[in-house]
């Protein structure tokens, strides 16, 4: 079973440190479960070696293939308001059908409406809840999920 790990960790150097160092040794642990890690999709000699314009197509086409490819998202929905690249990716793997598994471990939200909604409705509908907030509870309910798609 293949995941695809959409968020913006890999910005900074703290992110991808986390990413790298903390969520992704724990998510490899899952039985029958890739990572699909978008920032590691493209070799990074593909990127130096291409024209800018060039190496973001590879960059795109290789991301999207691993969407199609996976099986479900987990999204990282940090910030005030989600990173546009993974609303996009959020967006297309719903449009292709694939549940996602949210992940915030961040406070800032610029949506509260008062409905308990902490999203734009563009991405609070097609996520399952609840939203994950801890590193442990996120690895708990993606090996959940693992083992019930499993069984299908």
């Amino acid at each position: 079973m293949k995941a695809y790990l959409a968020g913006p960790w890999g910005f900074d150097s703290a992110g991808k440190k986390y990413m790298d160092e903390e969520v992704i040794p724990k998510l490899g642990k899952i039985q029958n479960l890739e990572i699909l890690n978008p920032w590691e999709l493209t070799p990074k000699d593909v990127i130096k070696n291409n024209p800018e314009k060039t190496a973001l197509k590879i960059i795109y086409n290789n991301n999207i293939k691993a969407i199609k490819e996976s099986n479900f998202i987990i999204a990282v929905l940090n910030g005030p308001q989600v990173d546009d690249g993974t609303a996009f990716e959020l967006g297309y793997a719903a449009a292709l059908g694939k549940k996602i598994i949210p992940y915030k471990d961040d406070w800032r939200t610029a949506c509260k409406d008062g409905k308990d909604n902490e999203f734009n409705l563009m991405i609070d509908v097609p996520i399952l809840k609840p939203v994950i907030k801890d590193v442990n509870e996120l690895v708990r309910r993606v090996t959940e999920f693992v083992n019930l798609e499993k069984k299908k």
